[in-house]
């Protein structure tokens, strides 16, 4: 006889909950122009991408970190990036985080790609 083993299901995510507490915490660390986007109808990867602008590899560093410390509980699927390149995707899923310094994020102009997206309020 096979046994099955109870596995523990996981809890639907807010994204737009996770969205505002993502947002307090690069605001605290001095993050500017932070956006969120509602994407859900216009693509199927994900629901939320969020954009911020940090000022430095040191500041994102440190934005990084506070993330990590502040979000108990909740851990990225993947990071991609690295902070002295100017540019980090923290990917949760619903919902993806894009920190950028200022020159990087007017090349990649993501304002620009998802702005048919409903804007959340954060």
């Amino acid at each position: 006889m096979i046994k099955k083993t109870s596995e523990k299901k996981k809890e639907p995510t807010d994204y737009r909950k996770l969205a505002g507490k993502i947002a307090e915490i690069v605001s605290e660390k001095k993050a500017e122009d932070i956006i969120a986007l509602d994407i859900s109808s216009l693509a199927s990867f994900t629901e939320i991408i969020m954009i911020s602008s940090a000022n430095s590899s040191a500041q994102i560093n440190a934005i990084m970190r506070a993330l990590k410390k502040n979000l108990s509980g909740i851990k990225p699927d993947h990071i991609e990036g690295e902070p002295s390149d100017g540019w980090v995707l923290v990917d949760f899923d619903g919902l993806i985080l894009n920190i950028f310094i200022p020159s990087k994020r007017e090349f990649y102009s993501l304002e620009r790609l998802w702005g048919d997206g409903e804007k959340v309020n954060v």
